[in-house]
């Protein structure tokens, strides 16, 4: 009985360490701009799974972890949006659309302005109806979109 009462206690210690260990990955989670948006979003809802974070609060607790120039980019759809579902759509098209800038900015293409900016658009009307689900049965989120 008393080892039985230990090794209760140890696994309540283990699970309070886990949560703990949760929780301070939840609160660091924050995206940069050269981040993986994309490994961000399904981060940020595997963490908010165990975190219990309140459905109401997602997409509070989801804008204060974008970067800032997404944040600002965003701030009005912030503001007439109603869900988290609505408001993360509308912010994986533009954090999309950085992504294709950083990949833009960060090489040296011989090509002109206007066939980078034919390739830019191209890959945005591709990809700008992506959606995403998540799966209860298996905890976590898939991406759906349609290629054209």
């Amino acid at each position: 009985s008393n080892q039985t009462a230990s090794q209760n206690i140890i696994l309540s210690e283990t699970a309070k360490r886990s949560l703990h260990n949760v929780k301070s990955d939840y609160h660091k989670l924050i995206i940069c701009n050269e981040n993986n948006y994309y490994k961000f979003i399904t981060k940020f809802l595997h963490l908010t799974g165990e975190v219990k974070i309140v459905n109401r609060d997602y997409k509070t607790d989801f804008n204060d972890k974008l970067f800032f120039n997404l944040q600002r980019m965003i701030a009005v759809v912030n503001t007439i949006t109603n869900t988290y579902i609505e408001f993360q759509k509308i912010c994986t098209q533009v954090a999309y659309i950085f992504q294709i800038i950083n990949i833009f900015n960060s090489q040296t293409l011989s090509d002109t302005s206007a066939t980078k900016f034919y390739i830019m658009k191209k890959t945005i009307s591709t990809y700008s109806d992506i959606q995403w689900y998540y799966c209860k049965e298996k905890n976590h989120i898939t991406r759906n979109y349609f290629m054209k």
